[in-house]
């Protein structure tokens, strides 16, 4: 078994770090670090249409700083 740093995964003990969650928490953070929605499907053996349907909210909620990280800077 992996182990963790109490104080990484704080406030969560070793015994409730599942494969489920690690797979969630790597979706959403290639998510939020603007990998491609196709690309973050097929790491995870899932479907796009999955992806939107359970992280619409994530997505939405960071929509604004995923665009903007993509657009010209005029000084």
């Amino acid at each position: 078994m992996a182990s963790f740093d109490g104080n990484a995964i704080a406030p969560y003990s070793p015994s409730d770090i599942t494969i489920y969650l690690l797979r969630h928490s790597s979706i959403a953070r290639q998510i939020l670090r603007g990998v491609p929605i196709r690309v973050v499907a097929v790491m995870h053996d899932t479907s796009v249409a999955m992806i939107e349907k359970n992280y619409s909210t994530l997505l939405a909620d960071h929509s604004d700083a995923i665009t903007r990280a993509a657009l010209i800077e005029l000084a």
